[in-house]
């Protein structure tokens, strides 16, 4: 079972596009567009300090990135879904974890959040070298782990995301932003696994 990380098991905590906006000062959405555009740049392998080094120098930051965009990310995780998931674990299936990162991100979810204690298998963008929805990444998944894709349920809170592990043959399903473990009970039932 593959689960999604952003929208699904964690969020992010409020105030921060307040804080990155400031970071920018008098351009401070110009600002923030350039960082999400460096983030999408390098989900797929690029390093994204080099990239940000770049924006911070548009922008005549020159303020360490740490001090600029929180080192932890402003992430907020959903601590009774990652219980979830252990259970899930509990059951005997194997569950791993599947989300689109750069490196920077993805690198603080694996050392210092919960992601290395409840997943068997973790599979960040950024290493496969392909982002969801690209079919490519989850044939990267299936290829790794060495599975049957119609033995596998993917959960994804973008349709796109969800669209593009079905094109590979997985089982996918959509699950609502933030929907916490209430969503979830009914989406695994219907797949024979119960939280209880």
């Amino acid at each position: 079972m593959l689960f999604d990380a952003d929208g699904v098991l964690q969020g992010v905590r409020a105030g921060w596009l307040e804080e990155l906006t400031s970071a920018g000062g008098d351009r401070g959405e110009e600002f923030v567009l350039a960082v999400f555009a460096a983030e999408r740049s390098c989900l797929t392998g690029q390093d994204f300090a080099a990239a940000m080094q770049e924006v911070l120098g548009q922008f005549d930051i020159a303020r360490p990135l740490a001090e600029v965009i929180d080192p932890d990310y402003w992430i907020q995780v959903d601590p009774a879904m990652v219980a979830a998931v252990s259970v899930v674990r509990s059951r005997g299936i194997s569950c791993g974890l599947a989300t689109n990162q750069q490196n920077l991100r993805g690198g603080h979810m694996r050392g210092a959040l919960y992601v290395d204690d409840i997943f068997d298998a973790q599979f960040y963008s950024w290493e496969l070298g392909f982002a969801k929805p690209d079919p490519d990444y989850f044939r990267a998944i299936t290829e790794r782990v060495g599975g049957r894709p119609e033995r596998m349920l993917f959960i994804d809170d973008n349709a796109d995301n969800v669209g593009g592990a079905r094109e590979v043959g997985l089982h996918a399903e959509l699950f609502p932003a933030g929907g916490g473990v209430a969503a979830l009970r009914p989406l695994l039932a219907a797949y024979g696994v119960s939280l209880d």
